[in-house]
């Protein structure tokens, strides 16, 4: 018999959770409107009414109004009294800088990554993406066409690339290494924090040739122009030659099983026997993750992309020929990381 919901007891009510998860992405678009408008920068100098707000942004003052209250009843901003909302943690989040979301946030309430989902139970039925039903076209094509959205996309990667730098970098030994090839590195971010570490090194960032123009003011920001050379290219045709290391960092997850082999393959033919590779990626646990699960079901959604279990890894790069020595995973505050670590063959 199912189960019966007591309110006495004090329980979750099963119908207003369920009601609340239907309606979640109301609550992603307030956060995205949140972003859009730069309710953080506005903020940032103390508390505002909806008036004062609705000043600054040349808004409607009961439409800003209605957003303030939204946003604090979801805890993404604060109401006090006479009408003024301030900043909470959350906000401060949306706010550009170190461990900043707001690219994050800006991404995924966008169409690119947002409307795929529309079609979730068509991606179930067929086990494939319609992200091009609804979007006219694949994704990467999506963001080539969609520039203002792929450089939100881009800077989302490279805020996740700090978080997991902070992770990968004092994993990784390169003190016998001089040339490090970062494939798909986009804007650079875990290329210059290893370069920024270990002083004996250089880097070749490899990527679209729209994402290393954009790498470049990045990469010139860090002062390492003269240690990083850019090289255009797609991954899936062939990869730089000569890396003494290649870095591969969230990108298995993006793509399915062949064009996986395929990257892998690539680095085979690129690099000398005993080359090391480092793959950074996420990692299917046996248990259900929150976190984890509902990212392998989007990315299905969204490309044919998956978060593969340690046998589906290391399928894979038995199928490339490439020797997959160890599997680890590491954590901190605010995110996991699996790192593969890989082998061109003798």
């Amino acid at each position: 018999m199912a189960d019966q919901w007591d309110g006495a007891s004090g329980g979750v009510n099963p119908a207003q959770q369920l009601m609340s998860y239907a309606r979640g992405y109301m609550s992603s678009q307030i956060v995205g409107a949140a972003a859009r408008l730069k309710l953080a920068e506005h903020l940032a100098d103390g508390p505002l009414t909806s008036a004062e707000l609705a000043g600054k942004l040349g808004a409607d003052v009961e439409g800003t109004r209605r957003l303030l209250r939204a946003a604090a009843s979801i805890g993404l901003v604060e109401r006090l009294a006479d009408d003024r909302f301030g900043e909470t943690t959350m906000t401060t989040l949306l706010r550009p800088g170190p461990r900043s979301l707001s690219s994050f946030v800006l991404s995924f309430t966008s169409p690119g990554l947002y409307r795929p989902l529309e079609q979730m139970h068509n991606v179930v039925l067929d086990g494939h993406s319609h992200t091009s039903d609804v979007l006219g076209k694949g994704l990467w094509e999506y963001y080539k066409e969609n520039p203002e959205e792929s450089t939100w996309f881009a800077e989302t990667m490279s805020e996740q690339s700090e978080f997991a730098a902070d992770i990968v970098v004092p994993r990784l030994d390169v003190k016998d290494v001089k040339r490090i090839v970062d494939v798909g590195g986009s804007h650079g971010v875990l290329l210059s924090r290893v370069l920024e570490a270990n002083p004996h090194t250089t880097g070749v960032l490899f990527d679209l040739p729209e994402v290393v123009e954009r790498a470049k003011d990045f990469v010139g920001r860090r002062g390492l122009l003269d240690r990083v050379e850019f090289v255009p290219g797609s991954f899936l045709e062939e990869l730089p030659k000569g890396g003494d290391l290649y870095l591969l960092k969230s990108i298995l997850c993006d793509w399915d099983d062949d064009s996986c082999v395929r990257v892998l393959s690539n680095f085979r033919e690129a690099a000398e026997p005993g080359t090391p590779l480092v793959v950074s990626d996420w990692l299917l646990p046996e248990q259900p993750d929150t976190f984890l699960d509902i990212t392998n079901l989007g990315l299905l959604a969204y490309t044919d992309g998956k978060v593969r279990t340690e046998a589906q890894y290391r399928e894979l790069f038995d199928r490339a020929g490439v020797e997959l020595e160890r599997i680890t995973t590491a954590s901190d505050n605010w995110l996991q990381v699996t790192l593969l670590e890989a082998r061109r063959p003798a």
